[in-house]
């Protein structure tokens, strides 16, 4: 049996069990299933740290894996559950006109609402679909955002 069976029938175990220990209130709202199945398979790695490849096969059950274990797939992977999110946040407003910026701008709040506890960002679209995220996924713990400095220096005081 190749190391990855063995590995992925662990991080399987692992993977519910930390879903079903840690996950608080409601879930994000996910996009379709197949559009999940597409997105996680983009993100996948291809290769084991060795060089070796991933069969399609092992790629396409640890993707369904993902997909089938949602809950549990977005409280291990926080990040993905602020991108899911904020995609329906950029996206509600139809009469934006897109910046050259906005992608970096959003993947950076992305990153910042998971994984920190302040976050100060000055550009107001940004602000919005960060408010917009918090609101949507309100049951987790997200960076407080902050669009002046001084407010954020107050938060520290």
């Amino acid at each position: 049996m190749h190391q990855f069976a063995m590995d992925f029938a662990a991080a399987k175990i692992a993977f519910v069990t930390a879903g079903a220990t840690t996950a608080v209130g409601a879930s994000p709202k996910p996009p379709g299933a197949s559009k999940l199945l597409k997105w996680i398979e983009a993100l996948l790695p291809t290769r084991f740290p060795d060089g070796s490849a991933y069969s399609k096969a092992d790629l396409s059950d640890l993707s369904k894996f993902c997909v089938e274990n949602q809950t549990a797939f977005y409280e291990a992977c926080p990040a993905m559950a602020v991108e899911n999110a904020m995609t329906r946040a950029r996206t509600t407003t139809a009469a934006r006109n897109p910046q050259s910026s906005d992608g970096i701008d959003l993947v950076h709040a992305v990153v910042a609402l998971a994984y920190c506890d302040y976050f100060l960002v000055r550009d107001g679209f940004v602000f919005q679909c960060c408010e917009h995220v918090r609101k949507d996924l309100s049951s987790r713990t997200l960076a407080t955002v902050f669009r002046d400095a001084e407010e954020l220096k107050k938060a520290f005081a």
